[in-house]
């Protein structure tokens, strides 16, 4: 991905009994393609349903774990996870994590992880605590990224038009943000570094991703210039992009 430093060796963990629709495990497996190799993969469940989706698992390529419940009103998965997640701090070759889950009650393990310098990835849907998504490196927002893929396709327009609103709130939201970016770093003549604005942008919006509004591919560069060009203006001088605000 565009903003990694590095081919990262991933670990990841999925909460199988929330997170299990085939759309978002598609786009999980999309955009951790992009940030670097899957060297450890685990699938939690306690349903079970889900001992009878044997085939899916191999399709995944995810190593299925059964959870057994030993009480009502406990979440085995999570306990599992989080106990298997700290057991795997000791193995030098993973540097990050990836929890699958749309649980904010991860939250502390995040955290955990962090302690132990490892880089932790977040995916979820949209609605999943915002403590959650700021205490991870880096949030993958699965349910915007699907549904922007679906207002491409056009398949049923009260349900495209929601999601373009859904895309064009977002978007008023993020020129608001990068605008404030540059308005604390810019330069005499209104430019600031787009790698500097890139940089910020990411840190201050854990889930942003070109992808979250439409876009085709993650990079920062070709989403400024095409789908920001009425926003933004950007120029090139010595293989250095530059950016600042179209009004100021």
């Amino acid at each position: 991905m565009e903003k990694s430093e590095e081919n990262r060796r991933i670990a990841l963990l999925v909460d199988y009994d929330n997170f299990n629709q085939d759309d978002y495990l598609k786009v999980l497996f999309e955009e951790l393609d992009e940030i670097g190799e899957i060297i450890i993969g685990r699938l939690y469940f306690s349903n079970e349903e889900g001992k009878n989706l044997s085939n899916k698992f191999k399709v995944l390529e995810l190593d299925p774990i059964y959870q057994l419940r030993f009480s009502s009103g406990k979440n085995a998965v999570d306990i599992r996870m989080s106990i298997e997640a700290i057991e795997l701090l000791n193995k030098d070759y993973i540097d990050s994590f990836c929890l699958a889950t749309h649980d904010s009650d991860f939250t502390p393990l995040v955290k955990k992880l962090k302690e132990n310098n490892k880089y932790v990835i977040g995916a979820g849907r949209d609605n999943v605590s915002d403590f959650f998504k700021r205490a991870c490196n880096q949030f993958i927002n699965v349910e915007q990224i699907s549904n922007a893929k679906k207002s491409q396709q056009k398949n049923n327009q009260q349900e495209t038009d929601k999601i373009n609103e859904d895309i064009s709130q977002r978007l008023k939201a993020l020129i608001e943000l990068v605008n404030d970016i540059i308005d604390q770093n810019k330069e005499n003549d209104g430019y600031v570094h787009l790698s500097k604005v890139s940089s910020l942008l990411y840190i201050k919006d854990r889930e942003f991703n070109p992808k979250n509004y439409g876009a085709s591919n993650n990079k920062v560069l070709p989403f400024f210039k095409g789908y920001l060009k009425d926003y933004f203006d950007l120029k090139k001088e010595k293989n250095i992009w530059k950016i600042k605000k179209v009004k100021d």
